[in-house]
């Protein structure tokens, strides 16, 4: 069984924009996870969203689920929590969050990556969006290490691998495949998050991919649109080269997808910008972020055991 999971907060407009590519996805079972307002200049944007929420619910085709938080868990907890409840209960899940916008292709590639994921036990999930140069992607499917969570989707075997020990301050080590840099890098993202500095969660699950040595599927061309770059992003710069990135015609059935050094090098130093540097810039941050307020008091895992959910 495979359902469709949004989370969502305060994107009407773009989230009206993924409801509507959700209804010809072809899945009924639609699941939608509305987060608190966090101020009260939030609360009219919420309900707005809600009201969409509720009204898409009443269309007779579709088995459409809504919680509506009471208040603001963060983006973090709210995927965390909704994904532990909801692979419980369906196989495959597609996860997107509100400033994400699916094109019709990627559903045929969402089928045919659960399908592959059925026989490769090492994808650890799909995802849809892809921004590298086709000179380095040569227009073929790719296995890789790093993932772009912007429309994904894993099953619940594969949730249930990453999911063990998401939540706890497991440090990638010398045994793991990368530079000490790079170590540095995703060690002290995963940090900040765990501690409640940041509100994220993608970079947690690339510190799981690279320990367990799960790899994401992904295609050769981009099939979900970010159109996040707004005064609403809490993580994406208006100037970013990814966000609006167009999106292509789906390119057919998938023969095969290996790895691709040139395209790891690519993510790395391309789009996560990871470089000698963090080996400094990572110890400064640590230093500095004792004197940053938290986002949130309480750590990622302490917020996720206390929240409790409810689609109806």
């Amino acid at each position: 069984m495979r359902a469709i999971l949004i989370v969502a907060y305060r994107r009407k407009f773009i989230f009206q924009e993924i409801l509507e590519s959700c209804k010809d996805s072809g899945i009924s079972d639609i699941y939608i996870h509305i987060d608190g307002p966090k101020t009260d200049d939030a609360k009219a944007d919420v309900d707005e969203v809600i009201q969409i929420a509720r009204k898409f619910a009443t269309n007779p085709d579709l088995n459409v689920r809504i919680c509506v938080q009471p208040t603001n868990i963060g983006c973090a907890s709210s995927l965390i929590v909704s994904c532990d409840q909801l692979l419980d209960l369906v196989n495959e899940l597609l996860i997107f969050e509100d400033d994400c916008v699916p094109s019709k292709g990627f559903w045929d590639f969402s089928n045919q990556g659960f399908s592959l994921m059925k026989t490769d036990r090492s994808i650890g999930l799909l995802c849809g969006s892809q921004f590298a140069p086709q000179d380095i992607l040569a227009s073929e499917w790719l296995l890789s290490s790093y993932p772009f969570h912007w429309g994904w989707g894993i099953n619940s075997e594969r949730w249930s691998e990453l999911r063990k020990e998401l939540l706890t301050p497991n440090q990638l080590t010398l045994s793991t495949p990368l530079t000490s840099f790079e170590s540095r890098y995703w060690n002290a993202g995963s940090n900040r998050a765990l501690n409640g500095l940041t509100d994220v969660w993608d970079t947690l699950f690339v510190r799981e991919m690279f320990r367990t040595g799960l790899k994401a599927l992904l295609p050769p061309v981009n099939l979900v649109k970010n159109k996040g770059a707004d005064k609403l992003a809490l993580h994406t710069s208006p100037d970013s080269l990814w966000t609006n990135f167009e999106t292509e015609a789906f390119p057919g059935q998938l023969t095969r997808a290996l790895p691709s050094l040139k395209y790891d090098n690519w993510a790395r130093s391309t789009y996560f910008k990871i470089s000698r540097r963090h080996l400094i810039s990572t110890r400064i941050n640590d230093l500095l972020n004792i004197f940053k307020p938290k986002k949130f008091q309480d750590s990622l895992a302490t917020r996720v055991s206390l929240t409790s959910i409810n689609f109806s």
